[in-house]
């Protein structure tokens, strides 16, 4: 090498180090993973389907990978947080309530609003066309046998349990199918292979034509919500998805399933009918968390 390529190169190599290392921080960083637990469903696949555009939203939003884990049940939803084990999860009322008692560190950050911005739904107590006319003729299939799609499920025991109380029947005197989702209930009931049973009362409606007979409705209950861990993910994390869900374009959400219909935050209140079912039950929402 001549003797003026010498200090040539040694400015090159002083120089390429620091600008690999702007190079390096200009480029976008992407932080840790989420874990996202969908709704327990009869179909896994289609779930999992249904939820990606939500989360290939949020993850380009918030600049993180946002993985999905699916859990068989919501009692296992609520076991995975109070063991740190998700990040996010859709959770319907009642898992709601049960988390707020085993895993305080669980909060609701928005409504998954349904069809027209609406923030509540009912839960109904159903029978097939040809069986019981009202809940107090279910007096006599007593003891009674209900199909519930789960035993932690809103529409489940504490549905079908505050509908017998309400029409003066002993609610101790039933027992409980899980079935393992709303579907199979509507299904079973209009085979009559059971004199009862519960699900979400827009369920029952589309089955309505199967012979599935609607008997009563709780009061209207909060819909799901988007529950996110707090001792997993930071306050300034936690905002900001808030606000990207919030600010996704109509244009953006028309692409989607879940969230489809926008989102809402959620207040305290909107527990209380639930709450309140519950008291006159004199039951917690984690008695439901096992048999």
């Amino acid at each position: 090498m001549s003797p003026p390529e010498k200090p040539v190169r040694r400015v090159l190599s002083a120089l390429w180090k620091p600008a690999l290392l702007l190079l390096v921080l200009a480029l976008p960083l992407r932080g840790w993973a989420l874990t996202y637990a969908p709704l327990p469903m009869y179909n896994p696949d289609k779930v999992v389907a249904e939820t990606r555009p939500l989360l290939d939203y949020l993850s380009r939003e918030s600049r993180r990978d946002i993985r999905i884990q699916y859990l068989e049940s919501n009692a296992e939803v609520v076991r995975a947080f109070v063991e740190d084990r998700i990040d996010l999860a859709e959770v319907g009322p009642l898992p709601y309530l049960a988390l707020r008692e085993a895993a305080p560190h669980a909060r609701a950050l928005l409504f998954f609003l349904e069809e027209g911005g609406s923030e509540a739904y009912t839960c109904a107590l159903v029978a097939p066309f040809d069986g019981a006319s009202s809940v107090a003729q279910l007096a006599e299939h007593l003891p009674l046998s209900l199909a519930v799609p789960q035993r932690l499920s809103t529409c489940g025991p504490p549905a079908a349990a505050w509908m017998l109380h309400a029409a003066g029947l002993d609610a101790r005197a039933a027992a409980f199918s899980v079935l393992g989702h709303h579907e199979a209930v509507a299904l079973a009931v209009a085979r009559a292979e059971f004199p009862a049973g519960t699900m979400k009362t827009l369920v029952a409606r589309r089955y309505h034509h199967l012979g599935v007979r609607v008997l009563a409705e709780t009061p209207p209950l909060p819909v799901f919500a988007l529950v996110v861990n707090t001792r997993t993910l930071p306050q300034d994390l936690i905002h900001a998805l808030q606000e990207a869900l919030l600010r996704a374009p109509a244009e953006e959400r028309a692409r989607w399933v879940l969230g489809r219909h926008g989102f809402a935050p959620v207040s305290a209140s909107s527990y209380e009918p639930l709450e309140g079912m519950l008291k006159v039950l004199e039951s917690k929402a984690t008695d439901f968390l096992s048999p």
